[in-house]
């Protein structure tokens, strides 16, 4: 089967099933990722991200720390969510909030890389287990609140400006 019949079986298919599905996927790559071909322990084998060469940005786009920033004033004044990009009424997930940035064009792609990388490592460093690892995932636990991502967000656009970026 070619990755565009996926797409197209994945397209009618309810949200729910969708979502069952990108679990069962993420589990999937967490058991691989604690098998003993790893090295060390996943949650704790963060690599900071390393800057290849210098971005051409357009006039008013924003570095990595300023678009952490901005999701996070974004999910404050617009609200947030689990499960879905954006629901119904507007608020979004954090990844939400990251393609909002993008399709506002307030951010170059490899800016909006490094800012993923940041809240992937956060989320890392906070719960020390890979089932947490992707901070989609994360985002999704039912145990998470707004007090949280909000604050893994200032957090990971202190360190992203700490860092330079």
């Amino acid at each position: 089967m070619t990755v565009l019949a996926d797409i197209k079986r994945m397209r009618d298919l309810p949200d729910a099933e969708v979502s069952s599905k990108f679990k069962h996927l993420v589990d999937g790559y967490v058991k691989d990722l604690t098998k003993s071909k790893s090295k060390g322990d996943p949650g704790m084998g963060s690599v900071p991200s390393v800057r290849v060469g210098r971005i051409k940005r357009k006039k008013g786009q924003l570095t990595p720390s300023e678009i952490l920033f901005a999701m996070r004033q974004s999910l404050w004044k617009m609200g947030w969510t689990q499960g879905v990009l954006r629901d119904t009424e507007g608020r979004m997930c954090l990844r939400g909030a990251m393609v909002y940035i993008n399709i506002k064009g307030h951010a170059h792609n490899d800016d909006l890389q490094i800012a993923a990388q940041y809240l992937h490592d956060e989320v890392r460093r906070r719960n020390g287990d890979a089932q947490k690892y992707n901070f989609i995932y994360w985002n999704n636990d039912s145990k998470r609140t707004l007090a949280d991502i909000l604050k893994i967000l200032e957090d990971c656009g202190n360190r992203a400006r700490l860092a330079g970026e």
